[in-house]
Formats: C-alpha cells, sequence, structure tokens
C-alpha cells in the first residue's frame, strides 16, 4: 500500500491518499484504444455454439502468395492491380481463374478484433491464430457466403443489401518466409464502383438536384431497409457514406466495408475518441444520421445546380432540406423516418407541416463541413 510521507499534515495526506487511489483506479481503466480495439459481440446473429457450419468454411484456409508477379494467390487468384487504401487494409483488383472473374480482395493490415470461432481453429490444424477481422465475420453472418457469386449473379438478387463473401483465408508470403500470415477477404468487384463514383457519372448528364432526388429517392429508402434489419439484429455499420455503398446498378445499391461494425451496446460509444470522430453515443441514430448526409452528398453532388441546393438547404425551401434538418433537430430510427416518408408530401398536414426554423440553419453549410465532415 503507498504510504505517505510523515511530514505531511492530516488534511494533505488525505489529498495524498485520494491522488493515489485516482491514479491507481485510472491505470486499470480501459483507454479509447483499448475499446475501439474490443471484439464485436455477434451472438445475437447465431444460435449455435459451433459456427460457423461446414458450409460456411472455406476448403483451402490457408492460401500460399507467390508467382510470377509476386503478389499472386496460389494459383487460384491472379493479380491484376492495386485499387486503394482503408483503414483496415489494402485492397486489390484480381481475377478468378477458376471463373474468369475479377474480384475484390483486401488484405487485413489492422490489429484483428474478434476471436477465431472454434471450428476454424479446427480447420486451421497446426496453426495457432487466434484472432480475425471483425469485417470478415460479419460480411458472412450479414451478407452472406457466395463462393459461386460475381457481378451478373448478384445483379438477379434484389433483397440483396449487403456486399456479400466469396472467399476468405489466411496468406502465407513465399517472398518472405518470416512474414506472419495475414486474413484476406474476396468479394464481388462491382465495376460501377461506390455512390461517389455514380455521382460523377450523373453530373455529366446536367440533371437538377428535384430530379435526381425523385429517382433515387426509393434507394435512399432501400438504404434505411438496410439500416433497420441491421439494427433489430443488435449491430450498427458505424462507416455509413458514399464510399461504402456500391453500386450493382443505378437503383440498387449495397453496404460494405463492415469493418467499424459493433453491437448496439457497445463500450467504445461512450469514449471521448468516438465523439471527437463526430458520431453519436446512439449508434442507430448516428447511422440513419450518416446515411442521410450520405445521401444529400449524392445528390450534390450529381447536380447541375449545386448553388441552389445549397440555398435550398439553408433556407429549408425542399422536401430533402425540411427533411435534413427536421431530423437533425429530432433524430428518429431507421423505421421511424421510413414511416415519416411514406405520407405524402403535398399535403402539409400528413407529416406535421414543416420544422420550425432555427438558428442551425446559419451554421457554415458548405459541402467539406456539413456533408462531409463526419464522413472520413
Amino acid at each position: 500500500m503507498v504510504r505517505p510521507p510523515r511530514w505531511l499534515g492530516a488534511r494533505a495526506t488525505r489529498i495524498f491518499i485520494l491522488t493515489a487511489v485516482l491514479f491507481i483506479f485510472f491505470l486499470h481503466q480501459p483507454t479509447c484504444i483499448d475499446l475501439k480495439a474490443a471484439p464485436t459481440n455477434f451472438s445475437t446473429l447465431f444460435e449455435v455454439s459451433d459456427w460457423p457450419p461446414d458450409t460456411l468454411i472455406p476448403q483451402h484456409l490457408i492460401r500460399h502468395q507467390g508467382g510470377s508477379s509476386g503478389l499472386d494467390i496460389d494459383h487460384r487468384y491472379l493479380f491484376v492491380r492495386y485499387l486503394g487504401n482503408g483503414r483496415e487494409g489494402a485492397v486489390s483488383l484480381y481475377q478468378d481463374s477458376r471463373t474468369g472473374e475479377l474480384v475484390a480482395m483486401k488484405q487485413f493490415q489492422t490489429v484483428y478484433r474478434n476471436p477465431v470461432p472454434a471450428p476454424i481453429r479446427q480447420a486451421l490444424g497446426d496453426e495457432e491464430v487466434n484472432s480475425w477481422p471483425a469485417e470478415i465475420q460479419a460480411t458472412i453472418l450479414l451478407g452472406g457466403f457466395e463462393p459461386r457469386g460475381d457481378e451478373s449473379s448478384l445483379s438477379s438478387e434484389r433483397d440483396l443489401d449487403i456486399l456479400p463473401a466469396l472467399d476468405y483465408f489466411l496468406v502465407r508470403d513465399d517472398n518472405y518466409c518470416s512474414k506472419p500470415l495475414t486474413w484476406h477477404l474476396v468479394t464481388p468487384y462491382l465495376s460501377k464502383g461506390t455512390l461517389s463514383h455514380l455521382a460523377r457519372t450523373l453530373e455529366k448528364r446536367n440533371q437538377t438536384s428535384s430530379a435526381l432526388d425523385e429517382s433515387y429517392r426509393p434507394n435512399f429508402h432501400r438504404l434505411l431497409q438496410s439500416l433497420s434489419r441491421l439494427h433489430k439484429l443488435g449491430i450498427c455499420h458505424n462507416d455509413v457514406k458514399p464510399d461504402n455503398i456500391y453500386i450493382l446498378d443505378e437503383l440498387h445499391w449495397l453496404l460494405g466495408d463492415l469493418g467499424n461494425v459493433r453491437e448496439i451496446h457497445h463500450p467504445y460509444y461512450l469514449t471521448s475518441n468516438w465523439h471527437r470522430e463526430g458520431q453519436w453515443a446512439d449508434c442507430q441514430t448516428n447511422d440513419v444520421r450518416r446515411a442521410l448526409i450520405s445521401y444529400l452528398t449524392f445528390i450534390r453532388r450529381a447536380s447541375i445546380d449545386k448553388t441552389s441546393f445549397d440555398q435550398q438547404l439553408i433556407c429549408r425551401s425542399s422536401a430533402l432540406a425540411q427533411l435534413y434538418w427536421q431530423f437533425m433537430e429530432q433524430p428518429v430510427s431507421a423505421d421511424e423516418l421510413l414511416h415519416t416518408l411514406g405520407y405524402d408530401p403535398s399535403d402539409p398536414a400528413s407529416d406535421g407541416g414543416p420544422a420550425e426554423r432555427s438558428s442551425v440553419e446559419f451554421w457554415c453549410l458548405q459541402e467539406e463541413v456539413l456533408l462531409g465532415g463526419i464522413l472520413e
């Protein structure tokens, strides 16, 4: 036990002891970094203790990297080019030599948050691998495992709302024998890209923001339905943004990049780091907010009348602007927002009329501040 020096008086002794107790208390508290790396609890998504079943475990859980490019994997996946880097790892374009299809492959480079399920550990045999990326588990559970899926076959699955997994495995780099095994996730390569790419394509068509909203509002509704499904399963996406919304076709969008999914009551939501990132403690309404801002960002970037769009947003003179401000002042769940959107917008009485004017409308409405600031 820590003892105060004898020369301290009674009052100073009490302060000394209190300071020591507080120091020891905070020394043993988990840091923001610890909580960010805490595993995601997916137990609400499956009931059996021996998940995953054999049907969800690839035949080859360990593959080898090498070949003529040094980046081919087992002569099955042939490296084409790099696509980009994210917080979780690097994504590259590969050709599946078995099917001839192009696929996207993510090589994870961060600390793996979740424990490897027992059936996968058993399938790995003597390899001591105890953790894997939460994104792999989330993609299998929420998007499905489709070993034979490709872009053309996915187009026929109109109920699909999350990018599925085609394959996953550990890779041993034959070029560097001492390099540790790394997890990889294979998903379909969607040639139309993300919502950001679609906005750039549509910008060339010279459409107004109101015309774009009329065309793509059903897509936004389906995006909210996807979030509602996740939330009912006890999970939040936490990273909804244009670059994580993938385009199967212009009227069919898919959520992807599930590396930040966490259960609704994950302790990380209460940390200062989470709030410094501009996030809300209620991860469900935070998901809805990010989806709404993503949609507004998409409409603005794709429109020919960006200045008019900004003015309408300031003055709440469009249905989309009213929707944004009403939500920001009274956040609601995805289901509640969908219910609100189901009313006839031509009848003011059906949705309670426009929200009252507020001082928040005088904020700086530059896109990078209002619309893009939290979507990094």
